[in-house]
């Protein structure tokens, strides 16, 4: 069983939290009154964040039963689509049983060194500019999944995050890439949101430059290791960049049907 947080639980939750989440943010969390706590644990909880225009529910826990008692809570009060990630494959049918099917194999891969080389004359780096947003919008959007496609408010919403940098990669003057990573030193870790190159542009070294300029970041910050959550076709492009495996896991969705 589950229930929202009582004020009690979030002193108890920030007295043991996870060190990737600061005790700001856990205020914020509680204040928007949808901090799923468990009956079981009292310090493993869940909440819905916006992920694009999606319900993304991220989480603490141990047993994933606990967190299937607490997504039962987001279920009853959410009139719309749900979803979940890092499921391991095995426990998939547990949530199932709530009708979330999987989506995405998704592989979270870690680097843990500065190690990137590569070198194409008259690329450059640009911190996001109004400007480009358009050929940002039509990069990504001919990149990724309709789920994770980009659009003018998301970009307006996470350049206000001082923690997120978006970066643009500049070649003879043109906007061939993008990318959005998260830069933290508190958190410990550094972690690539996204990252992409026009079509006419791959496989040309323009990737592993816009990574190398990611790292760099990371670097001046002294943050290791650096994460990434991606799916199978793109594993081997950040493989080639010294990234390993860490886990495979699945991104489920609970379609909201009107009664």
């Amino acid at each position: 069983m589950a229930h929202f947080a009582t004020f009690l639980d979030l002193k108890r939750i920030i007295k043991y939290r996870p060190s990737y989440i600061t005790e700001e943010e856990l205020y914020s969390i509680y204040n928007d009154g949808y901090m799923a706590v468990s009956d079981i644990n009292p310090i493993h909880f869940s909440y819905p964040v916006r992920y694009y225009d999606n319900l993304m529910i991220r989480y603490s826990i141990k047993d994933y039963s606990e967190l299937a008692d607490m997504l039962k809570l987001f279920l009853d009060l959410f009139s719309e689509d749900l979803y979940i990630a890092n499921i391991p494959e095995e426990k998939i049918n547990l949530f199932k049983s709530l009708d979330f099917q999987p989506i995405f194999k998704l592989n979270t891969m870690i680097k843990k060194n500065y190690e990137i080389k590569n070198n194409i004359s008259n690329c450059y780096f640009v911190p996001y500019l109004n400007i480009y947003s358009k050929v940002m919008i039509d990069i990504d959007n001919s990149f990724f999944n309709d789920i994770f496609k980009l659009k003018p408010h998301h970009i307006i919403e996470m350049s206000k995050d001082p923690y997120i940098k978006i970066t643009l990669c500049i070649y003879n003057n043109d906007c061939i890439g993008y990318s959005i990573y998260k830069l933290n030193p508190t958190l410990g870790f550094g972690y690539i949101i996204k990252i992409a190159i026009d079509k006419n542009y791959q496989n040309k070294g323009f990737g592993s430059m816009l990574l190398m300029d990611i790292v760099n970041s990371f670097r001046t910050k002294g943050v290791l290791p650096i994460l990434i959550d991606c799916i199978d076709s793109s594993a081997p492009f950040f493989e080639k960049n010294g990234f390993n495996t860490i886990s495979t896991n699945y991104l489920l969705k609970h379609t909201y049907k009107l009664l």
